[in-house]
């Protein structure tokens, strides 16, 4: 599970790559799994999949292949809400990481997708971002001024939000297999990279020239606003602590003018995009 915008697609290229009988997918659905709607509700998940075909469809595409003792990968952040439903459909074949990334850096990229704009037109917004004003958030003290909320601080409230039901997940449910950081991962010298594949994979394996790679990297279409404000900007750096990430790298990523510079043009020192490489890779 993960925020998105934290590597997911060059993630699920790699392991493409390395697939033997493993099934490979990147965002396999995306508003259909309305996380939104079904977050930290057990009866709203299982009356989605009563009423949803493609969620009954995707389902089946699991056990499909699982019931051939074939892993089944799926990235995409858009399912986040579903890690404690999947822990209880599948006891004995799910598993999960955590993919978290610094939440400055993570909110400014999906703002320049121009996500959460408001919670009317856009349908991401109406499926799989969380608002300060929504039910069962554990930030409820937000409910009011996150109406007044600029672009950016709705997708740091998201980032909030989500990365702590990601740990609350994690402390519970047996099925976690740890928790990564995107800039751990995607590092040039690989970090990470091949702990997290070998994880997923169940058996050994290495990257295969881990180049970066993102198919939807944008710049910003518009000058955005970055002001924060305090009291979320607070408890946004202290979840960020609890994943590792220092004061000082937090107060940096969070300075408005770094940050228009950077998201208000091409980061191809980031993740250099190729439109030409699919994905989603199924065998």
């Amino acid at each position: 599970m993960s925020n998105g915008r934290c590597g997911t697609q060059f993630l699920a290229r790699q392991m493409g790559a390395l697939a033997d009988t493993e099934v490979v997918v990147h965002e396999a659905m995306s508003h259909e799994f309305g996380s939104r709607a079904v977050f930290r509700s057990k009866r709203a998940q299982f009356e989605h999949v009563g009423r949803v075909p493609a969620m009954q469809r995707h389902l089946i595409h699991i056990e499909h292949f699982t019931n051939q003792d074939r892993r089944y990968i799926h990235f995409g952040w858009q399912a986040f809400a579903w890690v404690n439903y999947f822990h209880a459909r599948f006891p004995d074949r799910f598993a999960f990481i955590h993919l978290v990334r610094n939440p400055y850096h993570c909110a400014a990229s999906h703002a320049t997708h121009q996500r959460m704009v408001d919670n009317f037109t856009d349908p991401f917004a109406r499926s799989s971002k969380i608002f300060g004003y929504d039910p069962k958030v554990a930030c409820g003290d937000f409910a009011e001024r996150s109406k007044a909320f600029n672009i950016f601080e709705r997708q740091l409230f998201n980032w909030l939000e989500v990365t702590r039901y990601g740990l609350d997940c994690g402390a519970e449910l047996p099925s976690f297999q740890g928790l990564y950081r995107f800039e751990d991962v995607c590092r040039p010298d690989g970090g990470d990279l091949d702990d997290l594949l070998t994880r997923l994979m169940g058996r050994e394996v290495s990257a295969q020239a881990p180049e970066p790679f993102d198919r939807v990297h944008r710049a910003s279409p518009w000058p955005l606003e970055f002001s924060v404000d305090p009291a979320l900007k607070a408890q946004v750096d202290a979840l960020a602590k609890e994943l590792g990430y220092a004061q000082e790298a937090l107060d940096a990523a969070s300075d408005p003018e770094a940050l228009r510079a950077k998201y208000s043009a091409p980061r191809y020192d980031e993740l250099p995009c190729d439109p030409s490489v699919p994905v989603v890779v199924r065998k």
